[in-house]
């Protein structure tokens, strides 16, 4: 990784700098691999999206500048979000970051390798958030890793009690008819965690574990996109994948450092609200290497591969929230004309690609924003080379219901003989 800097976003977008000589040109592939994003009206966001720029020891005012601008000329929206504490100060997203790892690969190996590990390793406290949570080979796999932490613990004769917080915000149709409608949430009792595929009580607390399990869902579409993973208040782990069944392409960025405790921040205002007061850094005196044990794989032919970062210091790095925002005015998306909220995910968004000077390449499933599209139209007209690769046949019913169209569809009539379509199988 270069010194350009890293924009994070909490639901597992990642977009970083590359530099790029290829001539202008637009292509649109098509490819098996699956990258999930969220519905329009909560982000505009792809999950992964390279743009060239100079390299530069901190961001460039040139994106900074605008997107502060951006971001504070809609203030006013912005007052009553989910949550709102960085409304009046842009400058408190703004941090830095040691990247650690970058794995690639179906949710359930992500989850198997890289953030399953990493909670069995935590001594104090660990906090996982996730948007979907359904019974899948994932949620199988987070049960077993309770239960074998509490096994270890048990062995080990730990005293010091571990508290994990598990909190998603879809569970079911049941759950969504009935979820209250407070930003506080719903907490699950231990009676239910069985029907939530968790650990019973008695088992995690005999080893000193102390579970909370918490729901956030906005009736009548909206859900809470964020996941991550923080261990012991130090490490954190951005995955893109969900607790679920779907066997799709996804990223996940390891980091340790200041942005940690932005994450925790946000984590705080939104799913600790009831909490104590707890420490930014959980251990500070532990002797921890970052190294975690890996969980034995349960599909030799594992589609997880994985970077390690160098060493090279601090990475400028700015935290994008995706906060709840409530359009009172509230019609279906496709008998409205009502623009996504101006989020600083998706303000950034609308930044880099008004900034972008040679290439932006976009892994997503989901190209129906038309912000989005009307940007890469204005970039293509700098002579900006714009590539996108996604899936024909992936959430269709999905982006049909969000949005009232699908990507092959918009992409299609908004680039008529523009886009180069290459499909691979």
């Amino acid at each position: 990784m270069d010194e350009s800097g890293l924009l994070l976003g909490d639901d597992g977008s990642v977009y970083s700098s590359a530099s790029s000589t290829a001539p202008p040109a637009t292509h649109l592939t098509s490819s098996p691999c699956h990258t999930r994003s969220p519905p329009p009206e909560s982000s505009l966001f792809p999950r992964h999206i390279s743009l060239s720029m100079e390299t530069t020891a901190e961001f460039p005012q040139s994106f900074v500048r605008p997107w502060k601008e951006l971001l504070q000329s809609h203030r006013d929206e912005q007052q009553d979000d989910f949550p709102s504490y960085y409304v009046n100060n842009v400058d408190s997203l703004i941090t830095t970051s040691s990247p650690k790892s970058l794995y690639v690969g179906t949710g359930h190996s992500i989850y198997t390798r890289a953030l399953l590990p990493a909670i069995l390793s935590a001594k104090h406290s660990v906090q996982l958030i996730t948007c979907y949570w359904a019974a899948s080979p994932s949620l199988d796999a987070i049960r077993d890793t309770l239960e074998q932490l509490a096994t270890t613990r048990i062995e080990a004769k730990v005293q010091t009690r571990l508290k994990i917080t598990i909190g998603f915000s879809s569970f079911g149709l049941f759950q969504k008819l009935f979820h209250p409608a407070s930003r506080n949430g719903y907490i699950y009792e231990p009676s239910k965690w069985s029907k939530l595929g968790l650990p019973d009580q008695l088992v995690l607390q005999d080893a000193g574990i102390d579970l909370t399990v918490k729901s956030i869902f906005f009736t009548p579409l909206s859900v809470m996109h964020p996941k991550f993973v923080i261990v012991d208040g130090k490490r954190a782990w951005i995955p893109s994948c969900n607790v679920s069944w779907e066997r799709w392409f996804e990223g996940c960025v390891e980091v340790e450092g200041a942005i940690v405790d932005r994450l925790l921040a946000f984590y705080d205002r939104v799913w600790a609200q009831d909490s104590e007061p707890r420490q930014l850094s959980d251990t500070p005196n532990d002797n921890n290497d970052g190294n975690s044990p890996r969980l034995p794989d349960s599909n030799a032919a594992s589609a997880t591969q994985s970077i390690e970062f160098p060493a090279n210091g601090l990475v400028p790095t700015i935290f994008l929230p995706s906060p709840h925002h409530r359009n009172p005015r509230f019609s279906f998306p496709f008998l409205s004309q009502k623009n996504p909220p101006m989020t600083p995910l998706n303000a950034a968004l609308l930044t880099l690609f008004a900034s972008a000077q040679r290439r932006i390449t976009i892994l997503t499933p989901n190209v129906t924003s038309w912000p989005v599209v009307e940007s890469l139209l204005d970039a293509l007209a700098r002579g900006v080379d714009v590539q996108i690769r996604t899936s024909k046949g992936m959430m269709l019913v999905e982006q049909l219901v969000t949005s009232g169209t699908t990507t092959a569809w918009c992409l299609r009539n908004s680039m008529p003989g523009v886009i180069k379509t290459t499909n691979r199988s």
